[in-house]
């Protein structure tokens, strides 16, 4: 009969075994992550939606939000996602990043966004508030699958931008002299809130001067809901000299917040 190798020897064998199955195990699960980083690719992200807009000071917060799909067996541990907006001249507007995120395997998980563009009356970004536009929205997505695989991925995708003062005019109606050379100066505002949030507070408006100095003010009351049109006039009291036909105009949105968005600085038809 043969003798029945030592303890010793049968434990080593044994860990040899429990080894190679932990390798195989290994081999296995890493396989298996490979395989759901590669499955997960640029059509697996949604076209982004625009769905709110609200104001800081000279700033627009465009909020939006992007279906991923996680075609893989294996969670995306981490998704992080900044991105960029511009215009159809590829002129830059603003950016932003979102909070983490976690995609299921084999799921669909919405991620929302915030994209931050400064705005002057000389910034491009200006437009975001006057001009319906096609923006081209840049996506960078950073997934982390299973803690070991790190993957970037770039896409690109155009989305329709509704402005919320679409189509703005405004026009003196009707100009009133005094004998001591101050003038009533009527103001007519008309636009269409084509943006996806209400629009509300006021639109100051600043009349300059021939030296571009600001002589008069008016403000038109806001509350206008996404697709509303408006249309108003404001009588404002100015010195001599100040504001009229051929003068410019500032125009600044104030929110119910306290913030002040200036945006335009036109002449006066």
């Amino acid at each position: 009969m043969k003798p029945r190798p030592p303890a010793l020897y049968r434990l080593s064998r044994l860990f040899r075994i429990l080894s190679v199955v932990a390798l195989l195990l290994i081999i296995v699960a890493l396989g298996v992550v490979v395989y759901s980083a590669v499955q997960f690719r640029p059509n697996d992200v949604s076209t982004p939606s625009v769905t709110g807009v609200t104001y800081a000071t000279q700033v627009a917060n465009l909020f939006g939000a992007v279906n991923f799909t996680n075609p893989g067996y294996v969670d995306v541990n981490s998704l992080h996602l900044n991105g960029s907006v511009y215009n159809s001249n590829n002129s830059w507007l603003g950016s932003g990043v979102s909070n983490p995120g976690t995609l299921r395997a084999g799921s669909t998980t919405p991620l929302s966004f915030t994209l931050k563009a400064p705005i002057s009356a000389i910034l491009p970004a200006a437009t975001l508030l006057t001009q319906d536009q096609t923006l081209r929205i840049a996506l960078n997505a950073s997934v982390t699958y299973a803690v070991v695989f790190t993957l970037g991925l770039h896409v690109n995708f155009n989305v329709h931008w509704g402005a919320p003062f679409s189509n703005l005019m405004i026009k003196v109606t009707n100009v009133t002299t005094s004998p001591t050379g101050t003038a009533n100066v009527t103001i007519q505002v008309t636009f269409a809130n084509h943006s996806p949030s209400s629009l509300d507070g006021g639109l100051n408006l600043g009349m300059e001067n021939g030296a571009g100095v600001v002589c008069a003010t008016g403000m038109f009351g806001l509350s206008v809901p996404p697709g509303g049109a408006y249309n108003n006039s404001v009588t404002i009291s100015a010195g001599a000299g100040c504001g009229g036909h051929g003068q410019y105009v500032d125009a600044t949105l104030s929110t119910p917040q306290g913030s002040a968005v200036t945006f335009l600085r036109e002449k006066l038809p």
